[in-house]
């Protein structure tokens, strides 16, 4: 919101261009301006991961 994670954003691609970070391992964070929009843009960015939609059995029985 209004810019509040710009020089987090601004760091990360720095550490990136310098090689700092391995692009493996180089995150790419969610970041949304406008707050209603936020669990909509949550959705739909987990909807494109290819993740297993149940959990682990032996998580599961731990819990």
């Amino acid at each position: 919101i209004k810019g509040f994670w710009d020089p987090m954003l601004a760091l990360l691609d720095h550490m990136g261009g310098e090689g700092f970070i391995h692009t493996a391992h180089r995150v790419k964070p969610l970041v949304v301006a406008d707050p209603e929009a936020i669990v909509a843009a949550i959705m739909v960015a987990g909807s494109s991961v290819d993740a297993p939609t149940e959990g682990v059995q032996s998580v599961i029985d731990k819990m």
